[in-house]
C-alpha cells in the first residue's frame, strides 16, 4: 500500500527545466567512542571523515506545503572516510548520482530519497549533512523563537534567533543558538541505566532578500551520554556557501533528476531500519534454537541449579515466542505439568510471560483458568500475568474472573489488573478507564485502604483521583503520603500543585519519603526544582535532605543544567554529609570530572 501511494506521488511530479543553485560545499564528522568512561572492556575508537566540492541543488516540485529538492555532485575535489577503496569508490558514485529530500516551508524534512543499492555508509554521511541543512524559520521572523526539529537520533527541542534588523531590503543570519534533547521517554521508567543526547550547536544561515539561502556554516554535536558519562560523540562541521553563478536556469546541459528513479524512501528520524535489523539479529538466532533441546536443558538445569544458564533459556524461550517458531505448543504442555515450586516452572514462567506474545498469553490465561481453584499455582503465575504488555482481553478476562470472585488471590488479581491499566492507559484509555472504574467499585467494598490506593496508583489512570483525593487528609499520616504516591502517573497542573504543597507542608518523615518515592516517577517544574534545592540547602533532618538531593540528581538525567545545582549542594548542603554525597554525584559526571582537572 506505502509503495503504491508512494508511486502515484511521484508520478504525479511532472518533469520541468530545472533551477539550480550550485553550492560549494566542506563537510567534515568526527565520531569518538568512550565506552571505558562506563567501566566497559572495549577499545575507545576515533574516525573522521571529510566531504568537499560543488554540490547541485535542483527544485524539481513545488507543493502547497513542501519542496522538492534533488541533489548531486557535480565535482567531488575530496572524500576521505575510514572504508576500503572499493567502499570509497562506491561512496563517490553515490554522490555524483545524488539524492532528493522533501523539505516543507519552514524549513523542516520529512522525506529523504536514495537511489538503489545506496552505500550505507554513504546514506549516513548524507543523512548528517542534512540535519546541518535543515532550518525551521516561522513565515515571520521574530527575533527570538522556539521550535522542535527532528534529527536521525529523536527530536530535540531548537532555540533559534535572528541577529539582523527584520528589514526586508537586507539579508537575514539566523542563528541555532541551542539543542536540548525532546524528551520522549516515560517518567515513570526508572532505570539504572539512563541514556540521553546532549547537543551542542552554533550553526548560522545566511538568507537572501528572497530567502534563497546563501551561506551556511557551523557545526552540530552530539554526545550520547549514559549516567552523565559520554560514550559516544558526533562531531558535524558544515561549510555551505553559494557560488557566484547563483542560482540559474539549466539549458539542457544539465538533465532535470526523474524523482521516480530514487526508490529508497526514508524518514530523516529513521527508527524502520533499525527495527527490520533487530528482527533479522532475532531470526538469525532464533534458527539455532531447538526446541526440544531447550525443554531437555530446562529438566537439566532442574538439577544444576545455574542462574546464568536459566537467565540463557529464559532468552531463548522467549524469543521462540518473539519469532512465533513452530511447535510452541511443547512450552505450554510442560507449564502445566511443572510443579509451581520448581526451577523449571520458574524459567518457563519468566520465558513466555516476558515474550507477551498473543499466543504467550493466551497461555497464561488458560494456566490461570485451569488452575483457578489451586492457590499455590495462582499465587506463583498471577504477578507475572500483570506484568505482560499490550494485554489483551482473554488475559483480562482471565483475571477479572479471580479478582472479582471470592478467591484467596483476589487482591493480586486486583494488583495485576492495576498494573494491566498501567500498560494500556496511553493507547487504550477507554479501556483503562473501564477497568479502573470495576476495580474501584470491588475495593471499596473491600475496605482495605493501602490496597485501594496501591492498586489505583498501578492504574495511573485520571478516573483514580475521586477515590485518591480524601485519603491526601487523612489523619494517618502514613495514609496520607502513600496517597500523593499514588497520583504518581497522573500529569497536569493540578497535581503538580498537589505534590508540591504536600512537600511544603508535610512534617511526618514516612509521609514525606512516600512523596518524595512518588516525584521519583513524575517530570518535573521549575516551582518543585527550587523546593527540592531549598530542602537540600535547609533541612535539618538528614534524611529527607538526602532524598531531595537524589531526586535532583535524577531529574539532572533529562535537564542535565541541573548539574549546577548538584554543584551548590556541594558547596552548600545543610549537613557536611550531604555535601559530601552531592560532591560524589558531581565527580561521577563528565563535568564533575572536567573541573577536577
Amino acid at each position: 500500500m506505502v509503495r503504491i501511494c508512494l508511486i502515484l506521488l511521484l508520478t504525479a511530479i511532472a518533469e520541468v527545466k530545472a533551477q539550480s543553485v550550485l553550492y560549494h560545499l566542506r563537510f567534515s564528522t568526527s565520531v569518538k567512542t568512550q565506552f571505558s568512561m562506563i567501566g566497559a572492556d572495549i577499545p575507545d575508537t576515533a574516525l573522521t571523515g571529510t566531504l568537499e566540492g560543488v554540490l547541485r541543488m535542483t527544485m524539481i516540485n513545488k507543493g502547497k506545503h513542501n519542496t522538492v529538492f534533488s541533489c548531486s555532485f557535480d565535482t567531488l575535489s575530496k572524500v576521505s572516510f575510514p572504508l576500503t577503496d572499493k567502499q570509497q569508490q562506491q561512496m563517490k558514485n553515490d554522490l555524483k548520482k545524488g539524492f532528493a529530500f522533501r523539505q516543507s516551508k519552514n524549513g523542516g524534512m520529512d522525506s529523504i530519497y536514495f537511489h538503489p543499492d545506496i552505500l550505507e555508509e554513504t546514506e549516513s554521511v548524507i543523512v548528517q549533512l542534512l540535519e546541518c541543512y535543515q532550518s525551521n524559520i516561522p513565515e515571520k521572523r521574530t527575533s527570538v523563537w522556539k521550535s522542535t526539529i527532528t534529527l536521525s537520533d529523536g527530536t530535540a527541542d531548537a532555540f533559534w534567533s535572528n541577529s539582523t534588523a527584520l528589514d526586508e531590503k537586507k539579508n537575514s543570519v539566523v542563528h541555532l543558538t541551542k539543542l536540548r534533547e525532546h524528551s520522549n521517554s516515560d517518567p515513570a521508567a526508572v532505570e539504572m541505566i539512563n541514556r540521553y543526547t546532549d547537543y551542542e550547536t552554533d550553526l548560522c544561515w545566511i538568507f537572501g532578500t528572497d530567502n534563497s539561502l546563501l551561506q551556511l556554516e557551523g557545526r552540530l554535536n552530539r554526545k550520547a551520554k549514559v549516567n552523565h558519562k559520554t560514550m559516544t560523540m558526533l562531531d558535524n562541521s558544515i561549510s555551505l556557501s553559494r557560488l557566484a553563478s547563483g542560482i540559474k536556469k539549466d539549458k539542457g546541459q544539465f538533465r532535470t533528476p526523474n524523482i521516480k528513479s530514487y526508490t529508497y524512501v526514508r524518514i530523516l528520524n529513521y527508527t524502520k531500519k533499525t527495527k527490520e535489523r533487530e528482527q533479522r539479529d532475532l531470526q538469525d538466532r532464533s534458527k539455532r534454537i531447538n526446541i526440544n533441546t531447550l525443554l531437555q536443558g530446562i529438566a537439566a538445569n532442574q538439577i544444576k541449579k545455574d542462574e546464568n544458564l536459566r537467565d540463557m533459556l529464559v532468552e531463548n524461550i522467549r524469543l521462540s515466542f518473539l519469532v512465533e517458531k513452530d511447535s510452541l505448543w511443547l512450552f505450554k504442555n510442560a507449564l502445566m505439568n511443572t510443579l509451581p515450586d520448581s526451577l523449571d516452572f520458574r524459567t518457563l514462567r519468566a520465558g513466555i510471560a516476558s515474550s507477551s506474545t498473543s499466543y504467550a498469553q493466551e497461555i497464561i490465561a488458560e494456566y490461570l483458568n485451569r488452575f483457578g481453584h489451586d492457590d499455590m499455582r495462582l499465587r506463583r503465575m498471577i504477578p507475572s500475568a500483570g506484568l505482560m504488555k499490550n494485554t489483551g482481553h482473554v488475559l483480562q478476562f482471565a483475571l477479572e474472573k479471580i479478582a472479582f470472585g471470592n478467591t484467596q488471590n483476589a487482591s493480586a488479581a486486583k494488583l495485576a489488573l492495576g498494573n494491566i491499566v498501567g500498560s494500556i492507559r496511553k493507547n487504550n484509555p477507554k479501556r483503562a478507564d473501564s477497568i479502573t472504574s470495576r476495580l474501584a467499585i470491588s475495593l471499596v467494598k473491600d475496605s482495605d485502604d493501602y490496597l485501594m490506593l496501591s492498586v489505583m496508583g498501578n492504574c495511573g489512570t485520571d478516573a483514580i483521583l475521586p477515590y485518591v483525593q480524601p485519603y491526601l487528609s487523612d489523619s494517618v499520616s502514613a495514609l496520607r503520603g502513600y496517597a500523593c504516591y499514588t497520583l504518581r502517573f497522573l500529569t497536569g497542573e493540578a497535581i503538580d500543585e498537589i505534590y508540591l504543597r504536600s512537600l511544603k507542608t508535610e512534617v511526618a518523615e514516612d509521609a514525606q519519603q512516600h512523596i518524595f518515592n512518588g516525584l521519583f516517577f513524575r517530570e518535573t517544574n521549575q516551582a518543585t526544582i527550587d523546593y527540592i534545592f531549598h530542602l537540600i540547602t535547609t533541612e535539618n533532618n538528614e534524611g529527607i535532605a538526602l532524598a531531595a538531593l537524589r531526586l535532583l540528581f535524577k531529574y539532572s538525567y533529562n535537564q542535565p543544567e541541573l548539574l549546577k545545582l548538584i554543584y551548590e549542594s556541594s558547596q552548600k548542603g545543610s549537613t557536611e554529609e550531604l555535601r559530601k554525597i552531592a560532591n560524589e554525584f558531581y565527580a561521577s559526571t563528565d563535568e564533575g570530572a572536567l573541573n577536577k582537572k
